[in-house]
């Protein structure tokens, strides 16, 4: 009988691209067979595989692309093939991982079938934003422990005659930036030559170093995804554009979301070149292959080094500074910065060895970091400064150079200052009150919101008294001024008009919550609580003529009355006054729908509102209230005169052409402002607010080019209450 030898290439398997059944060392094929086979394999249902997901994975597995060995020469191969000995002993799950490792595959049970996803470069068409993530995320990296820089593979070389080998690769790069050495053992039983193994181990080595994941809630958007599929995230809080991940797991979290796991993408994990330079022979030339990094990186903030646009704005920088590194093959250097508190770095290139940041927030803290770049393109590992609190203009703004106070005919009160040389970045001005006649600037309160931003400023807010005023310089980064500009001025009353509501506490027994005191029976006033104890006596402790004579130390007194619903919200003006022993402070927080409130606040403007709270806080040694008025006053008065010409105005409007009375038809108690427009009179021409009285009209005077009174066809708006 002859003698037969036969080699044995392995199993034939079931192709669902043509419907044949040969041999193929094609991983994808080699997997569908073994998850399907009863004998030997997983025993699942051919009708629960995915044949489509298989032949494409099939497919991508055979595409013929170009490899290099390890000498440089350039040959075609299939991508992935799949060559070794399963043990069915090792069980389902074991023989699939490793039949998975040949090709980088990914096993996904979706809609009742099992589907094949390759591991892949690709492009993502879905972008995760803030209109599809709901409520929190989550952020998670690399630890220490999980680094990789240098993969040790294990597999079986066909060339040497199936022996178990074992190949290295590791990137200079990585291990630079590392500072050691951090090792990992994988194991490929399914590929048989050193090139495929090597390509394995890098991908596993690079893939390895995009550590971040990311768990997020998305709208049911996220249905139209397939665990393997490529999306990105553009969202501000990590400062991404655009950053791709790659789909690891959907949930359904409930009716209306999905629970999204993503991990990092970057399609540089799949280049295939795998080169390791050659030792470099003992010589006195420099090392193109050593890339040391720069050093002693210093960071500056502050005055000399802010910004001044031409409007005026400050702009404030950060300055990088760092030692050149000790290389001649240096190219550039990369120099990054992110908010400390922040994950996502911004970089930068530069052939400079310095570099300023900006935008950066004053008070805020940033992390720097810096490398170079060298003409073979590798990078030195990085060196870096944390938690480095940014300073921004430091010099306060000139304070204001004269500050003063005038009443007006019709009780307006009006503030006048100047600022000889005022700064191009200057915000505004800020005017604080007391009634105590302190000079101390932080113990005053403010009169109005946000800045002045010109002189005069009119105002009736405050009630008659004599008041402590001070004004500051406010720079547009928030410095004051070192020094405020007082003054003391004896305000008459303001007169109220369209008085919305009325109120006098006294009178109606005191409603509301009393803090730190009770209603004296006899007086009707309101006394403040005596925080002293009989512990408090520093003398004979049984001496009862000596807490006769222990002075009064009275709590700080709180009156708030009854809250107030006007019905609907109106514009007015709160007018508080009370008489008291000890200092006052005025409070009021309102809202306009009884759910969101202001706040309380020192009532300085006018204020829309339905819902009114009001409160004072009398302190001192032995506080005590006589008496409280609540007055809201006046909604804000519009008139519109539209296409005046004044020289058909009676002589009850017109005195001679140029002067005249706005002919006004609404009742105000107060003008507060007026403004004129003046139609068709070419340039040159002015106008002069004389008076701003309520029964004839406000006065005003009109000017020619030639400064001669004259007519004109104006159009005017009265504002008041």
């Amino acid at each position: 009988m002859p003698t037969i030898t036969v080699k044995a290439r392995g199993l034939k398997v079931y192709d669902p691209r043509d419907g044949s059944t040969a041999w193929s060392d094609n991983p994808a094929l080699c997997l569908r067979d073994f998850l399907t086979n009863t004998r030997y394999g997983a025993a699942i249902p051919e009708t629960a595989i995915d044949d489509d997901s298989f032949s494409e994975s099939a497919n991508y597995c055979d595409e013929l692309v170009t490899f290099k060995n390890s000498d440089g020469v350039e040959y075609q191969a299939k991508r992935y093939t799949c060559n070794g000995v399963l043990n069915p002993d090792d069980g389902a799950l074991e023989n699939t991982k490793r039949i998975l490792s040949a090709f980088r595959g990914i096993p996904v049970f979706s809609g009742g079938k099992w589907r094949l996803v390759v591991d892949k470069p690709d492009v993502a068409d879905f972008e995760f934003t803030e209109e599809n993530i709901i409520g929190s995320w989550s952020f998670s990296g690399s630890s220490k422990r999980s680094i990789v820089n240098q993969v040790r593979a294990r597999f079986y070389d066909a060339a040497l005659d199936s022996e178990d080998t074992m190949t290295v690769v590791s990137v200079g790069d990585y291990i630079e930036e590392d500072g050691q050495i951090f090792e990992q053992d994988v194991y490929y039983p399914l590929t048989n030559d050193l090139t495929r193994a090597n390509i394995l181990a890098q991908h596993y080595l690079k893939q390895a170093r995009q550590g971040l994941a990311v768990s997020l809630s998305a709208t049911l958007e996220a249905l139209a995804l397939d665990v393997g599929d490529v999306v990105s995230i553009t969202h501000p809080t990590p400062g991404w554009e655009a950053k791709p991940f790659r789909v690891q797991k959907l949930e359904l979290e409930a009716a209306d979301k999905i629970r999204v796991t993503l991990s990092e993408y970057d399609d540089s994990v799949y280049t295939f070149d795998v080169l390791t330079p050659p030792a470099i022979p003992d010589t006195n030339l420099p090392d193109p292959f050593s890339s040391p990094p720069p050093s002693g990186l210093t960071l500056e903030s502050g005055t000399e080094h802010l910004q001044v646009t031409a409007s005026g704005t400050v702009i404030t920088r950060m300055l990088a500074q760092w030692a050149a590194a000790p290389s001649t093959f240096v190219d550039t250097y990369e120099v990054a910065y992110k908010l400390s508190a922040a994950s996502g770095w911004t970089s930068f290139e530069t052939s400079e060895r310095q570099h300023y940041f900006t935008p950066v927030s004053d008070g805020h803290a940033y992390d720097v970091r810096v490398r170079a770049v060298y003409y073979n393109g590798r990078r030195s590992s990085w060196i870096e400064v944390s938690n480095y609190m940014v300073v921004g203009k430091t010099e306060p703004p000139a304070a204001p150079t004269s500050f003063s106070f005038a009443s007006q005919r019709d009780y307006t009160r009006e503030f006048s200052w100047t600022l000889n040389t005022a700064d191009p970045d200057v915000a505004g001005y800020q005017i604080r009150f007391s009634t105590t006649l302190t000079d101390e600037w932080d113990a005053m309160t403010p009169m109005h919101l946000g800045l002045l931003v010109s002189s005069p400023w009119e105002t009736n807010i405050l009630n008659a008294g004599t008041y402590r005023f001070a004004i500051k310089t406010v720079d547009t980064t928030g410095n004051e001024s070192a020094t405020a500009k007082y003054i003391t001025a004896t305000l008459e009353e303001s007169p109220a008009s369209n008085i919305l509501l009325a109120r006098y506490p006294r009178l109606e027994g005191w409603p509301g919550t009393i803090t730190n005191g009770y209603v004296l029976p006899n007086s009707n006033d309101i006394e403040s609580t005596d925080s002293t104890t009989w512990d408090d006596l520093e003398v004979d402790a049984a001496s009862w003529d000596a807490w006769l004579l222990w002075g009064i130390d009275g709590d700080d007194l709180t009156y708030q009355y009854s809250d107030i619903d006007l019905g609907l919200v109106l514009t007015f003006r709160p007018m508080l006054s009370a008489q008291a022993d000890g200092a006052i402070v005025y409070e009021i927080n309102h809202s306009q729908d009884n759910a969101t409130w202001s706040g309380w606040i020192t009532p300085t403007a006018e204020i829309d509102a339905r819902y009114i709270k009001v409160r004072i806080t009398v302190t001192g040694e032995a506080p005590r209230i006589q008496s409280m008025t609540i007055l809201l006053s006046g909604q804000k008065i519009t008139e519109d005169i539209s296409d005046l010409d004044t020289s058909t105005l009676s002589a009850t409007y017109r005195t001679v052409a140029g002067d005249i009375r706005l002919p006004i038809k609404t009742t105000f108690a107060t003008i507060k402002s007026v403004q004129v427009a003046l139609q068709n009179t070419g340039a040159g021409w002015s106008w002069e607010l004389i008076d701003k009285q309520t029964t004839t009209g406000p006065r005003i005077k009109i000017y020619d080019n030639t400064g001669t009174l004259a007519d004109a066809t104006i159009d005017a708006t009265i504002k008041g209450y």
